[in-house]
């Protein structure tokens, strides 16, 4: 009878597959992962172009810039529709401290990404106006002057837990930007 030498090298079927399992299993972890941070990491940018883009306005209006067409005493704003949640708009106000498409000038409509729309603004509202008056930057929201801090929330559906908050300080004027936890 023949003896089995065990001192052949090499793996056995058996070991190859566990330890093709075990590097596919950690691929596919890898990957969902980085997925996530990066789905995250676009809503975090969609969060702060929204910051961005009231910091254009309120420095349009403390820079005192002019359209030949209008007379803007109401300074620069940003508006956002109840019936509309996927989008905002930035216009240069008449005086009257309110969007009114017919007599303010419709700077830029800018749609969010998909996934991605405000949060419900309020049972009683239907639109968020705010706008800043030069020539201090005077922040007015829904055509009262503000001296509280306000939040946009912005949600994805593709991000879990988390929800992007653009803070505007009415007393400061001071904007900033951040993903929280729900």
């Amino acid at each position: 009878m023949k003896k089995f030498l065990n001192n052949k090298k090499g793996f056995t079927l058996v070991e190859m597959l566990v330890v093709i399992f075990i590097i596919v299993l950690t691929a596919s972890v890898t990957v969902a992962n980085f997925r996530k941070g990066e789905r995250a990491t676009g809503f975090l940018m969609t969060t702060e172009q929204l910051a961005s883009d009231l910091r254009k306005v309120q420095t349009r209006t403390i820079a005192g810039v002019v359209n030949d067409n209008l007379n803007l005493t109401g300074g620069y704003g940003l508006y956002i529709s109840k019936d509309n949640l996927d989008q905002y708009i930035l216009f240069g106000d008449d005086g009257d401290f309110i969007y009114n498409p017919a007599s303010d000038e419709t700077l830029l409509t800018i749609d969010l990404p998909i996934n991605v729309s405000f949060a419900d603004l309020g049972v009683d509202v239907d639109s968020v106006t705010i706008i800043f008056q030069p020539p201090a930057s005077t922040v007015y929201v829904d055509g009262l002057e503000s001296k509280t801090t306000t939040t946009l929330t912005l949600l994805n559906s593709m991000v879990d837990n988390k929800k992007g908050e653009v803070t505007l300080n009415g007393l400061t004027g001071r904007i900033t930007a951040e993903l929280v936890n729900n």
